[in-house]
């Protein structure tokens, strides 16, 4: 499905597509043309084939890892988020003909 939005399609690449211009700039790398086993043409072949379940799970689990993997690296900077404080939690939830005796002990 997502091979076929981005362009690698069963008839082949699709004229203006992300792939196209993946293919492009593949041939233009290697001289003129896409290599064997590449990575424009291991997506070619999936797209044109289809996938079996067993490499859409490893491709699934790896999209999962960089996704992961770019969001610690976005997220570096901010501080983690802050434990919120249960007595001033609990307190602000009250209801309103709720009272609170405190005692010392």
């Amino acid at each position: 499905m997502v091979l076929g939005a981005l362009g690698f399609t069963a008839g082949g690449i699709a004229a203006s597509s992300i792939a196209s211009s993946m293919m492009s700039a593949a041939a233009v790398a290697n001289g003129g043309g896409v290599a064997a086993g590449s990575l424009v043409a291991t997506l070619q072949s999936a797209g044109a084939a289809g996938l079996a379940a067993s490499t859409k799970a490893i491709l699934g689990a790896a999209g999962a890892g960089l996704g992961a993997l770019i969001a610690r690296i976005t997220n570096k900077d901010k501080p983690p988020p802050s434990e919120p404080d249960v007595e001033e939690d609990l307190l602000a939830n009250l209801h309103p003909t709720t009272s609170l005796e405190l005692r010392e002990t």
